[in-house]
């Protein structure tokens, strides 16, 4: 099948789509849970936290797993586990065991963005990586977007715990899908044309030349400690966790916020709240073209441009008074703030050599992933103390406004790199 790294691409949509509609239900049913359990905002704030130290410890545990070993059956059991989890959630009534429940679901979902990561950087050309890794996390939004109002309509016409037992269910469907689709490399996929094959690794191996990389498909542990040694490794990172917590911030309380603060119900919040999550897909697939595109492949100066312009969007959107203007200020700041997101992804793929790319983005998503505990307590926290959220993401937009600045102390290294592919390229082009 000719393009057949497309359909590749695609399968990753629906693992983006899948963890994340999987993510969203205990938001839109975090006001019924409250309720039913007598949880405080700060403990609310704490169990749709609860899978992120998880999710941490598996990004940069992950990262490494998925260098060494087989990805794709990797991943395919963490779907499994997290499926398995969504359900469990319908039996417990403690704190204690909705903190568990989330912890176990996060370090299974944590295998998620590396493994993503991985796969695109055995399947796509050094052109494509912009646009397919937005794909992807663009998917994650659209998931957030339908999954707000369908969780919304269910709970209505159900209760919450039949919504959860239905997105376990999808879990197991899409692995069935997915072994079908995703091997973890275009040699192992008998789908695949000869032609297209050869194009991706000749491609592949081009590139690795060109950035002096060492031959090899398996990292090795000499090679992840000097990965581990490099400044701009921790620099990304940091970077990227202070655009992930404004990402964060909205998909764990932006339906809450909607139903606590301004008072909607539970599928009136969905509805709106799906607004501004499309408008992240959309920010996504438009960083992801502009990047491709338009900067030749260069993703800082976009990055540095959109964590600058999303903040005071989101202090216009919690002082509105009027709902109209509200929901359309946290939805501009949300593609800003996504298609910065989008463009740190592609950058392990391209500041370290490819067969590096699950660790060294696994070390970022992880870093990114304490923004994402911190997000949901702090908004929680200051909800308790002031009875009013305003606070809670104004402090989350202020991080985001110094992450564009953090951006700028890799643009040179970024540059560098470019240069040095370029030279390649004209050196090719002469002999």
């Amino acid at each position: 099948m000719k393009n057949y790294r497309w359909i590749v691409v695609a399968g990753l949509c629906l693992i983006g789509f899948l963890a994340y509609i999987d993510r969203v239900n205990l938001s839109v049913s975090a006001a019924l849970i409250m309720k039913e359990f007598n949880f405080s905002a700060t403990q609310m704030g704490l169990i749709l936290g609860a899978m992120f130290p998880g999710y941490l410890l598996f990004n940069i545990i992950g990262g490494a797993l998925l260098d060494r070993l087989a990805p794709t059956r990797l991943f395919m059991f963490a779907i499994a586990v997290w499926s398995l989890c969504t359900a469990w959630v319908t039996q417990i009534s403690t704190f204690a065991l909705f903190y568990l429940a989330r912890f176990i679901f996060g370090a299974a979902e944590g295998l998620m963005p590396p493994y993503c990561t991985k796969i695109i950087s055995s399947w796509m050309l050094p052109k494509e990586r912009g646009r397919s890794q937005a794909a992807w996390i663009a998917a994650t939004m659209i998931g957030v977007a339908v999954g707000a109002p369908v969780s919304g309509i269910i709970i209505k016409a159900y209760d919450w715990r039949t919504l959860f037992y239905i997105f376990a269910a999808f879990g197991f469907i899409v692995i069935c899908i997915l072994w079908l689709i995703i091997k973890d490399s275009p040699r192992e996929h008998r789908w695949v044309s000869l032609e297209e094959r050869k194009l991706i690794e000749d491609t592949l191996e081009e590139e690795r030349i060109k950035k002096a990389y060492a031959p090899g498909e398996i990292a090795s542990r000499w090679e992840i400690m000097q990965l581990l040694r490099d400044p701009y490794l921790w620099l990304m990172a940091i970077g990227y966790f202070t655009a992930i917590t404004m990402w964060w911030a909205n998909l764990t309380w932006l339906p809450g916020y909607l139903v606590k603060e301004k008072g909607f119900t539970i599928l009136k919040s969905g509805y709106w709240s799906s607004f501004p999550f499309l408008m992240g897909a959309f920010g996504l697939v438009c960083g992801g073209f502009i990047t491709d595109r338009l900067l030749k492949g260069r993703r800082v100066p976009e990055i540095f441009l959109f964590q600058l312009l999303a903040p005071p969007l989101v202090f216009i959107a919690v002082g509105s008074t009027n709902n109209a203007v509200m929901v359309t200020a946290f939805a501009i700041s949300m593609f800003f703030t996504c298609g910065a997101v989008g463009q740190w992804w592609p950058l392990p793929m391209e500041l370290f050599t490819r067969k590096l790319a699950g660790t060294a983005s696994g070390i970022m998503s992880g870093i990114g992933t304490i923004g994402a505990i911190i997000a949901p307590v702090l908004l929680g926290y200051v909800y308790d103390a002031t009875k009013s959220f305003y606070w809670g993401f104004g402090i989350i937009a202020i991080i985001t406004f110094i992450g564009a600045f953090v951006s700028l102390t890799i643009l040179a290294h970024e540059k560098r790199i470019h240069q040095k592919v370029g030279a390649g390229e004209k050196a090719g082009t002469a002999v």
